[in-house]
């Protein structure tokens, strides 16, 4: 889902892993406050958000976790 999800939008990243809280949740929720239909906010961290789940499915929007090198994670996040 995730490599179809790239394919149709364009990626706008947001580099989490050197923010320090409440920094990364401000700055991801505030990129999806502006994203467009065919946009994906691609949240890069050091560590999973949890707190931040909660805040993106009461705005209706979707997300995908990926876990990479090094125990960062890539999270995407896009409106159907």
């Amino acid at each position: 889902m995730t490599d179809e999800i790239r394919k149709q939008k364009n990626i706008i990243t947001v580099d989490c892993r050197e923010m320090e809280p409440p920094n990364p949740m401000l700055s991801v929720l505030e990129a999806v406050e502006k994203m467009n239909k065919d946009d994906v906010v691609c949240m890069l961290h050091r560590k999973n958000p949890i707190p931040l789940y909660e805040k993106l499915v009461e705005r209706g929007l979707h997300y995908d976790l990926k876990e990479l090198e090094g125990g960062h994670i890539e999270l995407l996040i896009w409106k159907e």
